[in-house]
């Protein structure tokens, strides 16, 4: 089978939500287009940014024509353009790539062979650590090759930017708006409805740590995964 053939749907949709991203988001699409595997689609949802990023994608995805932006009529943060995304998705499958993280250049194709054969649902791999400045910080995240729900509960091993979810899965179920862990919840959700997830131990994205990215201030990630726990889950942490 050659999976860079056209066919009737792509076999990934690659959904970004951008806001405020302008130092980073050309080198993310840099990535995109570096990928091995070329049978996808690209949708990208404009937040309302207050600087360059509007301006910057305009002028990359010119002329490619299956790149496409949506602009929001105004900022609605990253759960709500997540989920405008999945509802666009035409793909087999759907990428979430965070507008300043950066894929290896074979990662869809790693997680192709995963997919092809049927019967996994959710893909995810490993992740190094990169610096504002995309210097290499020399540690990786070693995730898990098998994903259940009673397990993540312990850890949420599952790096946004390296899922790959089933458009089934995409057009069933939303992640919460205003909230910071709405991927962690996702996961979740969807593993309570008996999805499949497999997990690949070779990292194949690199993830950014700045000042002004979401994961940054560690205090108000542990605070929302405790919301998690108590508010969606039911759960005492001293439960886990």
């Amino acid at each position: 089978m050659d999976h860079n053939a056209n066919a009737t749907a792509t076999m990934f949709s690659i959904i970004i939500a951008a806001y405020n991203c302008e130092k980073y988001i050309v080198e993310t699409m840099e990535s995109i287009e570096a990928q091995i595997f070329k049978d996808y689609d690209v949708i990208i949802i404009e937040d309302c940014s207050l600087d360059r990023t509007r301006d910057l994608i305009e002028t990359y995805i010119k002329g490619k024509e299956h790149w496409k932006m949506y602009g929001n009529e105004k900022n609605r943060g990253v759960g709500y353009s997540r989920n405008r995304a999945f509802s666009l998705a035409k793909g087999k499958f759907i990428a979430i790539l965070d507008s300043d993280d950066v894929w290896l250049e074979d990662k869809l194709d790693q997680q192709y062979q995963v997919l092809r054969n049927g019967g996994v649902d959710l893909c995810y791999s490993s992740y190094s650590y990169m610096d504002a400045s995309s210097n290499d910080m020399n540690f990786t995240y070693r995730t898990k090759r098998e994903v259940t729900y009673q397990a993540l509960l312990k850890e949420n091993y599952i790096g946004c930017s390296t899922a790959v979810i089933s458009n089934e899965i995409a057009k069933t179920n939303k992640m919460k708006e205003n909230m910071l862990n709405e991927d962690f919840f996702f996961w979740l959700q969807v593993l309570k409805q008996g999805y499949v997830g497999k997990g690949i131990l070779q990292p194949l994205v690199k993830y950014r740590i700045h000042e002004k990215g979401r994961s940054y201030n560690k205090f108000k990630a542990a605070y929302n995964r405790y919301f998690i726990y108590r508010q969606n889950e039911g759960l005492s942490l001293l439960a886990r």
